[in-house]
């Protein structure tokens, strides 16, 4: 891999300090876990909620539109934070992670899970100015696969 040598210079000088301070190594991944159980945690809820609501009233669905819309504030933050400590520990083991096929699995999970959120987004939008079923139709779907991508992540992760 061709890095410059101060860049790579220090992404080793970070490998060794995470290396040498079992505090921070564990505080990493401490905050990385955080942000999975409170964006993955909130996300589920809120996932349960949508397929719920895509057959309900329209009282649940407005009330449920509303809670997602809520859940952002707390999914958006936490998968920042999941993003940076992700980074950071991508960066302290740079050669074994990008040499891992379960690495390479989990960054595509990611990748889906993110397209995902906005595929759903946009159908919450639609839901919200009153469009057909057909939006609520998409928001089940949505928050299944984001069910099963969650999931998906911290197995994979595990594995890693």
């Amino acid at each position: 891999m061709l890095i410059p040598d101060a860049l790579a210079g220090a992404i080793q000088a970070w490998a060794d300090f995470k290396a040498d301070h079992r505090v921070v190594s564990r505080g990493l991944g401490a905050l990385h876990l955080s942000g999975i159980l409170l964006g993955g945690g909130t996300a589920i809820v809120i996932d349960r909620a949508v397929r719920r609501a895509a057959s309900g009233a329209d009282a649940l669905r407005t009330h449920v539109l509303d809670e997602v819309a809520l859940a952002h504030r707390v999914v958006i933050p936490a998968l920042v934070l999941v993003f940076v400590t992700g980074a950071l520990w991508t960066l302290s083991e740079l050669e074994e992670f990008l040499a891992s096929p379960v690495y390479w699995l989990k960054m595509g999970l990611i990748a889906l899970l993110l397209i995902n959120g906005v595929v759903m987004m946009r159908a919450e939008r639609a839901a919200r100015d009153g469009a057909s079923n057909d939006a609520w139709a998409r928001l089940r779907t949505t928050g299944t696969i984001s069910l099963v991508l969650w999931f998906a992540v911290l197995i994979a992760g595990k594995f890693l």
